[in-house]
């Protein structure tokens, strides 16, 4: 179970890893949530009002976000720690594999993502995300 700084900044290097790897799976998201999970995503280009989804919807999110995707990076630029929770600064960027909105497939899109998520157990049971996409030429 994710405790003290180091075990959890440890948590979110392997969180990174799981992301960044192509073969990862929305199954392979029982790791990480806790199946009672709230995860919000505040408002951005794509979801315009934000989102909060439980663990199931989470996993469909992923596993569409992978079609999506043709190849995708995550870097782990800071994270905070405090007893069960971890703030993330993570720089991202992905090409798209297929056509979304007024996005291209092959189109690039970049962007910094704040993470800030709460353990129990071992596992993320709230998670918020904050997506600052960069401008798209």
């Amino acid at each position: 179970m994710p405790t003290g700084q180091v075990t959890l900044i440890q948590f979110a290097n392997h969180y990174i890893e799981f992301c960044n790897a192509p073969g990862s799976t929305a199954q392979g998201l029982k790791e990480f949530y806790d199946e009672a999970v709230e995860w919000q995503e505040m408002p951005h280009r794509f979801a315009p009002t934000g989102q909060i989804r439980n663990f199931a919807s989470l996993q469909v999110a992923f596993t569409k976000g992978r079609e999506l995707t043709a190849q995708q990076s995550y870097v782990l630029d800071d994270v905070v720690v405090s007893d069960n929770a971890a703030a993330l600064q993570i720089s991202w960027e992905m090409t798209f594999a297929q056509a979304l909105g007024d996005m291209a497939a092959g189109a690039k899109l970049s962007g910094k993502l704040a993470i800030f998520f709460r353990l129990k157990d071992g596992k993320i049971i709230r998670q918020t995300d904050y997506l600052c996409y960069d401008p798209i030429a």
